[in-house]
């Protein structure tokens, strides 16, 4: 399986429950890598919390993870409540992810996976989720 080397960005909107809305853009170098189900994007992000991600994707779901002091490991498959988990410094967090839409578009020169989310927490919404990943090579 060959690599390749490009740039992303990163965007998340967030509106926690009872919360107000926000969100987050991020612009990184990235590697693609062909697998047989799909790709693989692995990226990092400097600064005061800085993470290593690996977002697997196919047609149907994505797989999201991010090491660092902070971790997630995160499942998207649209009608479904899959379960993950969100790593602190204090423990573990089980959650969960309930996908309600994931569109995925891929050419020659980069893709773009859009995805919309509710997070869960024993069952109890946390706040609900968008997340856009555009790659370029």
């Amino acid at each position: 399986m060959s690599e390749v080397q490009g740039r992303l960005r990163l965007t998340t909107r967030m509106t926690p429950e009872g919360g107000a809305p926000y969100e987050e853009r991020h612009a990184a170098r990235c590697r693609l890598r062909q697998i047989p189900e799909g790709a693989q994007l692995f990226w990092s992000l400097p600064g005061a919390e800085a993470a290593h991600y690996m977002l697997t994707l196919s047609d149907t779901q994505a797989h999201l993870v991010r090491e660092g002091e902070t971790g997630l490991d995160l499942s998207f498959a649209v009608g479904q409540c899959l379960p993950g988990r969100w790593t602190t410094p204090y423990g573990d967090l089980p959650i969960q992810t309930r996908t309600t839409a994931l569109a995925l578009t891929q050419d020659p020169d980069g893709g773009v996976l859009r995805l919309s989310y509710v997070l869960l927490s024993e069952g109890t919404p946390m706040g609900e989720a968008e997340l856009e990943v555009l790659w370029r090579i």
